[in-house]
């Protein structure tokens, strides 16, 4: 089953905290767990930038933290894969309303975004 996905990256920090889309795609979670795994290793964030070391730690099935040792300076990454579940483009996603996560609130019933 392909389903849409997002890749992000999350940088910097305070008022300089930067969060991009990197590159939308539809794919297996199996492919999407792939483009993540090479994006972290291969992504060059800044032009300019001259890595020396790069360092990628899996911090979960959906996120890897990155660190960069450039020749004048460090650079701390985190790339994450989203799933889009819920659109209202039909395009998209045929049925507008999925299934609630098993990881939701027990009690708190599904309820459509204001409109």
């Amino acid at each position: 089953m392909t389903t849409h996905w997002v890749i992000t990256l999350e940088y910097g920090e305070g008022e300089g905290h930067r969060l991009e889309a990197l590159t939308r795609f539809t794919a297996s979670r199996e492919e999407a767990r792939r483009r993540l795994y090479t994006y972290a290793c291969e992504h060059k964030h800044r032009d300019g930038l001259r890595q020396r070391t790069r360092h990628v730690f899996r911090q979960d099935d959906h996120a890897y933290y990155v660190q960069i040792r450039g020749a004048l300076s460090g650079h701390h990454l985190r790339y994450r894969l989203a799933e889009l579940v819920w659109s209202t483009d039909k395009a998209l996603l045929p049925d507008p309303r999925p299934e609630e996560p098993r990881d939701a609130v027990p009690g708190d019933p599904w309820r459509p975004p204001a409109q």
